[in-house]
């Protein structure tokens, strides 16, 4: 199990110390909360599954059709790797921070749901384009352009 902080939730804690330049040291960015990879993997599945209008599955429904494999555990990194962390916010918390941080399944949602609106954007100006070069090829009079920005 890892401790597993959203990008934004560090951004959010870096803010809070430029905005207070009086405070100062060495502290844990976390969410104070050990999470499995399989977390990891059920929030993206089901985020993904939701953005589609689909319902959530649970690990175990995954697993039976085959949307997590496992992969065993590359040798070269054995005993190398860190396998539990979880940050202590003790110092943090000192320090006056009091936001909350995103659990996996929150994070992993909001980026997903994130991504999908860009793609849905990518996807309408790459049909406006489309259309815009029709006209162009298709124009034999006028060799008018519309660029636009994306």
């Amino acid at each position: 199990q890892r401790d597993f902080v959203s990008v934004e939730d560090v951004v959010k804690v870096n803010t809070y110390f430029l905005d207070n330049p009086l405070k100062s040291g060495i502290y844990n960015c976390g969410t104070g909360a050990a999470q499995s990879f399989n977390d990891v993997a059920v929030a993206a599945i089901n985020a993904c599954r939701k953005a589609r209008g689909e319902g959530e599955l649970a690990l175990a429904a995954m697993q039976a059709q085959g949307l997590i494999e496992y992969i065993a555990f590359p040798a070269d990194l054995k005993g190398k790797y860190q396998s539990y962390t979880q940050a202590d916010l003790a110092n943090l918390r000192a320090a006056g921070y009091t936001g909350a941080f995103l659990s996996v399944e929150q994070g992993v949602t909001q980026y997903c749901e994130e991504l999908a609106g860009l793609m849905s954007q990518i996807a309408i100006s790459s049909y406006i384009i489309r259309i815009i070069i029709l006209r162009f090829q298709f124009a034999t009079s006028s060799y008018n352009m519309v660029i636009l920005g994306v």
